[in-house]
């Protein structure tokens, strides 16, 4: 749009600059409408056309996961990993999606494999310490002289769990002291 040259004496507008600004500006706007309306409905089509594939694809990733996750060897690998996460205190298992692809399937089972992997590590290093050794002894050497059963620590120990199981352990033994008092009086 052209700088305005005829202003009134105050350097407003007159009233024909006007009336022409807004008639070229109603009539941009139109052809920017016609160019517009055209589009959005080209637009709409093709954005129906999209979803539409969309849906086809979904569906049809959905129909080969359910036929994946419906062989018996999928099946057996998954109760597999399932039970061994169930193996470890604390670690959950993760269940399929129902569109998830054979990668995505691979990736979800190495990442749990590795988790699990890491906590029994962690688990046999803490237990091969000479701290938790010691304190194992201490506590089945206790047991044994009260009379109480003593529970081993298992293989694959979260801390969390040793630490339950010592406080299960010793709270026996505080009423095995305390019943041995009371029979003395």
């Amino acid at each position: 749009m052209e700088k305005l040259k005829r202003t009134d004496g105050r350097g407003r507008h007159t009233l024909d600059d006007i009336r022409r600004m807004w008639r070229e500006w109603r009539e941009r706007m139109q052809v920017k409408n016609e160019r517009i309306g055209y589009d959005m409905k080209k637009m709409e089509s093709d954005t129906a056309k999209i979803k539409a594939e969309r849906r086809r694809r979904h569906q049809a990733a959905v129909d080969a996961a359910k036929k994946r996750q419906s062989d018996p060897r999928f099946r057996r690998a998954e109760y597999d990993l399932k039970q061994a996460c169930a193996a470890i205190d604390g670690f959950e298992y993760q269940h399929p999606s129902e569109t998830e692809t054979q990668t995505q399937t691979f990736t979800r089972r190495r990442k749990l494999r590795h988790g699990m992997q890491k906590i029994v590590e962690a688990a046999r290093k803490r237990q091969e310490t000479a701290r938790f050794q010691r304190q194992e002894h201490c506590l089945e050497h206790a047991c044994k002289v009260r009379g109480v059963q003593y529970f081993g620590p298992k293989p694959i120990e979260t801390e969390a769990r040793t630490k339950a199981r010592r406080r299960m352990l010793r709270r026996k033994l505080a009423k095995a002291e305390q019943v041995g008092k009371d029979s003395m009086d």
